[in-house]
């Protein structure tokens, strides 16, 4: 019996028609993800005969840019995407990157976004490393950006993205408890599942730096694996 498990969440940051060298890792090319939609598309429509599970795609930041270069891409897949927010920077810039910051979307963007389809989900208010937070502050954090991003849009937030991808497993479980289903963060060596709650989702950071074909092949490889089963047809 062959067993499906899902595919990992994919996270993404910017996507734009002429991106800036000196942030290659998290700028990507338009060219460049607009091949890997198309991909991911092939994929999970070959998957669907055998029961996969849908690949998600997720975006951190909250940058403007989105409107004009992924969204449009995004409208013409089945692939659920949600944009994870900053409440505190929202109509602002990307003030904790170096150089020229990118702008951020606004309210009635993000309002008319998520009309359209777009998932939307906490990162927290300004982008703040959670090992500069003690557990107080990281909670009166997460609830006041839950609370704002509901109140702007009127929706129900109960996923969290946590800046920089990193948490501590007492972290991820007081995000937990203050209200979020989900806590997201970036996949690495340092992550154990068995020590971090149920709701910890390890996302596959997908980098404007690295190609995608040897990245896919990984991902391919991890859709399912096979195990026993004493059950017969």
């Amino acid at each position: 019996m062959v067993a499906l498990r899902p595919m990992p969440t994919l996270v993404y940051h910017m996507v734009s028609k002429r991106p800036a060298h000196t942030r290659a890792r998290f700028d990507m090319s338009l060219d460049m993800f607009t091949q890997q939609v198309q991909a991911l598309r092939a994929f999970q429509s070959a998957m669907q005969g055998v029961g996969a599970y849908p690949i998600h795609i997720s975006f951190d930041d909250g940058y403007e840019s989105f409107v004009d270069t992924a969204w449009p891409i995004l409208q013409d897949t089945t692939l659920p995407v949600t944009m994870f927010v900053l409440p505190g920077l929202v109509g602002g810039s990307a003030r904790w990157l170096d150089g020229d910051p990118p702008s951020l979307l606004g309210w009635p963007q993000l309002q008319a976004l998520s009309a359209e389809g777009l998932g939307i989900g906490s990162h927290l208010m300004t982008h703040t490393h959670l090992g500069k937070m003690s557990l107080k502050i990281l909670s009166a954090e997460a609830i006041r950006s839950k609370l704002s991003l509901e109140d702007a849009l009127g929706l129900a937030v109960d996923k969290v993205a946590v800046p920089y991808g990193y948490c501590t497993p007492d972290q991820a479980r007081l995000l937990r408890d203050v209200g979020y289903k989900e806590v997201h963060i970036v996949d690495g060596p340092w992550f154990r599942q068995t020590q971090y709650p149920d709701g910890v989702i390890a996302r596959q950071e997908m980098r404007g730096d690295i190609p995608f074909e040897g990245r896919f092949q990984i991902l391919r490889r991890n859709l399912y694996h096979e195990c026993r089963s004493d059950s017969r047809p």
